[in-house]
C-alpha cells in the first residue's frame, strides 16, 4: 500500500527521503509529497525534487503552490520553500507562490 509506505518513510524524518519521493512519484501522491517537502524544509531534498531531470517536477510544484503552502502556518516553511525555488531558478513558479 503506497499510503502506508509514505507514512513509514515520513516517520523516519529524513533517513528515507529518496524512498518517500520515489513511492509518491510512482503512485501519483504529489499532494503528500508537496506537504512533506514544505514541512521538512530540506534544501537538499528540494534540490532533488526540483531537478530538471525529475519528470514529476511540474506536478509537485502545482501541489506545493495549490495545497502545501496555503495550508502552512509556519513562516520558516514558506521561507525554505521560496529559497528552494530561487535556488532552482524558477522565477515563474515563484510568482505563483
Amino acid at each position: 500500500d503506497p499510503h502506508l509506505a509514505y507514512t513509514a518513510y515520513k516517520r523516519s524524518w529524513g533517513s528515507c527521503d529518496e524512498q518517500l519521493v520515489s513511492v509518491t512519484n510512482r503512485n501519483g501522491l504529489f499532494r503528500l509529497q508537496a506537504r512533506y517537502l514544505v514541512e521538512r524544509q530540506s534544501a537538499e531534498l528540494w534540490e532533488i525534487v526540483l531537478n530538471e531531470e525529475n519528470q514529476y517536477k511540474r506536478q509537485v510544484i502545482d501541489q506545493v503552490v495549490s495545497t502545501a503552502l496555503p495550508e502552512s502556518t509556519n513562516a520558516d516553511e514558506v521561507s525554505a520553500t521560496v529559497k528552494a525555488f530561487i535556488a532552482a531558478d524558477l522565477p515563474n513558479e515563484l510568482i505563483e507562490l
